[in-house]
């Protein structure tokens, strides 16, 4: 394999191997390949995880385009094919310098995703800057306001610094659906119960749906809609993983379909009749 890659380097790779498989398949294979696994695993992890998951493909994206483009290159140069036709010649070189191109489209938008991983990670983006609240009486936590992963981090700081905790209570519009979702995986490996005496919507359903015993006070609701700021691609990923978490929970399709039906703008709050019968609440306080 490393041969391989120096040969490649040095132009001595077969032309048409250089050609259509290194310059015109591989780059479009590293590219959105590269792109789709990144999007698909930035799901469920925290911006700091997804800043050095998008640093590392891209720096894969760079390095595989330069050496593509060196490479054949080279491989079509007089020194190394003097008997080929200059047609074919630069017929190479436009695939290879085209492939190059798009490496650096793709690269274009780096600085971009890295930015906004680090105002989430910051507390400087929008669902950060709306504020959050948490506090720790007895064994309840009290979660009010957005969910940004400033206060995830203090979820996660509280949880080890109150081994005796019974209880969640969430009340929350929303906010990040990692959040959310982390949120409600620890919820469930410590075996707490999740409480909702106002409203908790969107993200904090998430949360919600990770507890033991699910109560949901007289007059509290749960608020849900479909997933919201991003591509088309990237939010039918993210409601496929989201369906597949609330099906983990038991939650029935349709009930599922219901809330992918909701437009993101919108809001369905389901009865607690709706609720009881799609496993999400468990008791009901009067």
């Amino acid at each position: 394999m490393f041969k391989f890659i120096g040969r490649q380097w040095r132009g001595e790779a077969p032309f048409w191997i250089a050609v259509l498989i290194i310059s015109f398949l591989l780059p479009w294979f590293v590219v959105l390949g590269g792109l789709s696994w990144l999007s698909t695993f930035t799901i469920d992890q925290t911006p700091t995880a997804s800043m050095v998951a998008a640093s590392l493909i891209f720096a894969i994206i760079v390095a595989i385009s330069v050496w593509q483009l060196v490479g054949t290159w080279r491989a079509s140069s007089m020194l190394r094919s003097p008997d080929r036709s200059w047609i074919s010649r630069w017929f190479g070189r436009t695939i290879a310098a085209t492939s190059f191109l798009l490496a650096t489209f793709a690269f274009v938008s780096l600085p971009g995703n890295l930015a906004s991983y680090y105002a989430e990670a910051t507390d400087a983006d929008w669902i950060g800057q709306n504020g959050h609240s948490l506090s720790v009486e007895d064994d309840t936590i009290t979660v009010s306001g957005y969910m940004s992963w400033g206060l995830y981090d203090e979820f996660v700081a509280a949880l080890r610094a109150n081994p005796d905790l019974r209880a969640v209570v969430l009340d929350s519009p929303g906010g990040h659906y990692a959040v959310g979702l982390r949120m409600g995986r620890m919820i469930r490996e410590r075996g707490l119960d999740t409480v909702t005496t106002e409203m908790c919507g969107s993200a904090c359903t998430y949360a919600f749906i990770g507890g033991d015993h699910r109560t949901l006070y007289q007059g509290a609701k749960l608020g849900f809609h479909a997933m919201a700021g991003n591509t088309p691609t990237i939010l039918q990923r993210m409601e496929a993983h989201a369906s597949e978490t609330l099906k983990a929970a038991d939650v029935p399709d349709e009930f599922i379909a219901r809330i992918f039906a909701t437009p993101a703008d919108d809001v369905w709050y389901p009865t607690v009749k709706q609720l009881r019968e799609a496993n999400f609440v468990t008791d009901v306080e009067r």
